[in-house]
């Protein structure tokens, strides 16, 4: 079993986790209002520290617009694998990913997802979540979860859709063409609105939203994202349960995994620790390494 959510994360005491409050609906969206944004004020959400080398035209798809409305300001960068994960937990992925011991960049742009301050507070309000495209799950479900663990290249780019949560109320208003006026509004479900093509990598969305399904959501609103999950997709909710449930095991097999000995000690010691203070078998870690929140 999975450990609680820690107080810390905003819990109880006890790890039992708080209730959300019930979102309630912003007035009626005039994007108009978010033109004039764009078009007239200074972008002082992000920090100039905070645009990272995500925020580089040549090598991000989005080249910084905000993944939902694909305006280029205001928008915050969202890490998916936040900076608050705790050392036993970034190394395991360090492993499992084969990123090398002490390599993990949390400010690359496979890592960092921009959007518009509303959009980046549903999001860290578990309104809506991020689905790889299904073809990508399956794949790395082949490399991760079986016994060939075949090595595949998965591309550069990658197709992602929006599944809210059955309390989201908000539309979402996206500009195709970012120098334009046109735009066009779709309502929670966003059946219509179709798969988002973006910069950040599947390993990357799958651990935050694995973290999410399992440690953060209330399981009744899993069941009730698969429903949703299936009308957005046009499949069974038995196949969108398959898909969740997937990405859940992803997210198991990758925080529970037991890293080697002689793995650390391919590597030059870091953070002050020995080498040799390693068993041979495993690295014997707390059990409570996921218990990492979002900010």
């Amino acid at each position: 079993m999975l450990p609680s959510v820690p107080p810390d994360a905003g819990g109880h005491d006890d790890g039992t986790k708080l209730r959300r409050p019930v979102h309630s609906p912003s007035p009626e969206y005039d994007p108009a209002i978010e033109r004039d944004e764009a078009e007239g004020i200074e972008n002082r959400t992000v920090l100039s520290s905070q645009r990272y080398r995500a925020h580089d035209s040549h090598t991000v798809l989005n080249k910084g617009r905000c993944f939902i409305t694909n305006r280029p300001t205001p928008v915050q960068s969202c890490h998916l694998v936040s900076q608050a994960i705790v050392r036993a937990t970034l190394t395991k992925l360090e492993y499992v990913w084969e990123i090398g011991h002490g390599q993990f960049d949390l400010d690359t742009k496979h890592n960092v997802l921009h959007l518009r301050a509303d959009w980046l507070t549903l999001f860290d309000d578990l309104r809506w979540i991020l689905l790889p495209d299904v073809k990508i799950v399956e794949e790395l479900k082949k490399i991760y979860l079986s016994d060939e663990r075949p090595t595949s290249n998965l591309g550069k780019a990658f197709q992602y859709y929006i599944v809210p949560a059955p309390s989201l109320r908000e539309l979402i208003c996206r500009f195709p063409d970012v120098d334009g006026h046109e735009h066009k509004t779709y309502a929670p479900r966003f059946s219509e609105l179709g798969p988002l093509i973006g910069h950040i990598h599947p390993h990357h969305v799958i651990f935050n939203t694995g973290h999410k399904l399992l440690n953060r959501l209330e399981r009744i609103e899993v069941i009730q994202m698969r429903r949703l999950l299936s009308q957005n997709l046009s499949i069974t909710v038995e196949d969108a349960k398959s898909v969740l449930d997937s990405i859940e095991d992803l997210y198991t097999q990758w925080t529970k995994t037991k890293v080697p000995a002689k793995w650390y000690k391919s590597y030059a010691p870091s953070d002050g620790q020995d080498s040799s203070s390693f068993t041979d078998d495993s690295v014997v870690v707390d059990d409570d390494d996921t218990a990492w929140m979002y900010p």
